[in-house]
């Protein structure tokens, strides 16, 4: 039975990242990788969406799977140190 459209892209993600995190921290064992998944948010942002906002409180560690990310920052601010 061949697997569905949403385990290909499981699949396919999970594979994307096993390649990029050794790059980051170093080999991963297997055993290490399964115990990293289940705490993943996997995120799909459309063309025009955000991903977070200037002056957003940090929630996490964002990895780029694939595809690109825009940079904007607003020189006007509103903040008093």
């Amino acid at each position: 039975m061949p697997n569905s459209v949403a385990q290909r892209r499981r699949d396919l993600r999970e594979n994307q990242l096993r390649a990029i995190l050794p790059r980051l921290f170093g080999e991963l064992t297997d055993d290490t990788f399964a115990e990293i998944l289940p705490h993943l948010n996997w995120k799909l942002l459309a063309g025009s969406e955000s991903l977070f906002l200037q002056g957003d409180e940090g929630d996490g560690l964002y990895i780029l799977v694939s595809g690109r990310l825009q940079v904007l920052l607003n020189k006007r601010t509103d903040r008093v140190a």
